[in-house]
């Protein structure tokens, strides 16, 4: 009987050894929550809070980094996307389509190095840009960037009511350059 009781001992040392081993080496899916003033959700993998951008406007554009896969996150909200659209197409990017996530409907847009997706709220427009340079990724929904990171952060975001600047301050760039660029593209 006494051997009995040290094999289950043992048994069970070893299967809480292997859980703690297989979790600090990241089999157990880590994450990062990411909440902004104007959004909430969940990043795949362990994400560092970047934003050292000198925008004007700091709490609309917020930035993620996963140094273990190599994937960046941005992202950014203002009174409407025009122009961040307009420079994805001017870049080579185009859209590929309009899915719902979390009862949010994204335009999903791929440009060189991952995916742009745009939502329209109450007050404005959302983007979140997730880039893989490691990650496998292509002008479809099926890459192992889309699926893998892309997707599940899209399925795990909620967008906060808030009332962002002007697209042009968010941006950084003097109104009459915004304009010019509104006009000529």
């Amino acid at each position: 009987m006494d051997k009995k009781i040290l094999l289950a001992v043992v048994f069970i040392v070893a299967v809480i050894a292997m859980g703690i081993g297989l979790f600090s080496l990241g089999f157990f899916g880590q994450t990062t929550q990411v909440d902004t003033k104007f959004l909430s959700g969940i990043i795949q993998g362990e994400a560092v809070d970047t934003s050292y951008m000198p925008m004007p406007v700091k709490e609309y554009t917020v930035n993620y980094e996963d140094n273990k896969n190599n994937i960046t996150y941005e992202f950014m909200m203002a009174d409407t996307l025009q122009v961040t659209i307009k420079l994805i197409e001017t870049l080579g990017g185009g859209k590929i389509t309009t899915k719902e996530y979390n009862g949010v409907k994204w335009d999903i847009y791929y440009s060189r190095g991952g995916y742009s997706c745009i939502a329209s709220g109450k007050n404005g427009d959302y983007c979140v840009h997730v880039n893989g340079f490691n990650v496998s990724h292509d002008r479809t929904l099926n890459s192992d960037l889309f699926k893998n990171y892309v997707e599940p952060l899209l399925n795990s975001i909620t967008l906060k009511d808030s009332n962002p600047p002007k697209e042009y301050e968010v941006c950084g760039i003097p109104i009459d350059e915004y304009n010019n660029f509104m006009q000529n593209h």
